[in-house]
């Protein structure tokens, strides 16, 4: 919840209220806290701040899509490089699993 209050706030150009948030975040892991004169900018340490936490819950893929980045394990050929928003189909050893699912699953655009 920090994280979408920090880039409301992001959007909204209230660096205070963005530097709370997001420090709030950093400070329950004994992270150092974020400053505009930290070096990086806000909008980078609130892309790392969710890659962090998005890749701990498994949910990377739409900030991936969203934030215009490609995973580096990425096939280039494959289609989630090539097709932005194209989410990943069933996995072969789930479709083997389920009797339910009996078509070959196509890249799913959100």
């Amino acid at each position: 919840m920090k994280l979408i209050i920090a880039e409301v706030a992001l959007a909204n150009n209230q660096t205070a209220a963005f530097e709370s948030a997001i420090n709030a975040i950093r400070s329950a892991y004994l992270l150092p806290n974020w400053t505009p004169a930290s070096g990086v900018s806000a909008l980078d340490i609130l892309k790392h701040e969710r890659t962090v936490g998005l890749f701990m819950q498994g949910r990377r893929l739409a900030d991936l899509y969203r934030f215009g980045l490609k995973a580096d394990q990425w096939v280039a050929i494959s289609d989630a490089s090539k097709r932005v928003g194209c989410f990943f189909s069933i996995s072969s050893s789930e479709r083997l699993s389920n009797p339910k699912v009996t078509a070959q699953p196509t890249c799913r655009q959100s």
